[in-house]
């Protein structure tokens, strides 16, 4: 092992015990918030609740973006539905991002979308666009989520590829031009409280996918993150295999 592997693991042990040691009373934090929630009456009360719980997902997210960043990705391939997987983060943000005036749209493909992925990190990459857009809007908004099949022929003559795409189109701040090539880079972010790693990460593990990732200025504002991912040529149940990525 050379000294940059060496050193990428003793910063990935560490991130995982601060992570370990901050998520304990974070999920206490957010049971009693939660509680509060359910049981209290008075409005203004039951709003501060949310607003708790809001910041401790936040801090959970950015907790999970650390780890990914300071560890080597190592995923599992499996065949995945893209559609299920959306699915699940869009029902886990839609709650908190449509109390804070945000509107939320999503517009399924009529054909389930087969990816060999890691569906953990699949996870990861749509919640962090999903959060990207929900900061974005900090006076509110719309986000539509769109994802559809495409096809395309492939470099040099290869053969056509089915792909599946997904689209998060907001109607946020926008990202300057300059800044446009550069929000993928770690540690490059525009806000005060941004460590702006999270796109960088989605950008790692959209790659180790085999897929790409390209952000551009809304028609009316706003900003549009476009994602795509190459469809398994045949949906092989046996399919699962290991990836080691350097």
């Amino acid at each position: 092992m050379n000294k940059r592997a060496e050193t990428l693991t003793a910063i990935g042990d560490l991130a995982a015990n601060i992570a370990h040691e901050i998520r304990n009373p974070l999920g206490s934090i957010e049971l009693f918030a939660s509680l509060i929630m359910k049981e209290g009456r008075d409005e203004k009360v039951r709003n501060r609740a949310s607003q708790i719980i809001r910041s401790v997902r936040n801090v959970d997210t950015t907790l999970s973006n650390l780890l990914l960043f300071a560890r080597e990705l190592n995923p599992v391939m499996k065949r995945v539905n893209l559609l299920g997987v959306l699915r699940e983060i869009v029902a886990f943000a839609q709650d908190i991002i449509e109390k804070e005036n945000i509107s939320f749209s999503v517009s399924y493909a009529d054909v389930d979308l087969y990816v060999e992925g890691d569906t953990e990190l699949l996870k990861q990459v749509f919640l962090n666009l999903v959060l990207n857009a929900y900061q974005a809007m900090p006076d509110g908004g719309h986000l539509h989520i769109e994802t559809k099949r495409s096809e395309r022929r492939g470099e040099e003559g290869k053969s056509q590829q089915s792909y599946a795409d997904v689209s998060f189109v907001d109607t946020g701040t926008g990202i300057p031009p300059e800044n446009i090539q550069r929000i993928f880079n770690p540690f490059f972010t525009t806000r005060e409280k941004g460590a702006g790693i999270g796109l960088a990460i989605v950008h790692n593990i959209v790659d180790v996918h085999g897929g790409t990732i390209d952000v551009e200025s809304g028609k009316t504002g706003g900003t549009v993150f476009h994602v795509t991912f190459p469809l398994m040529r045949e949906y092989d149940t046996g399919l699962s295999r290991n990836i080691k990525v350097g």
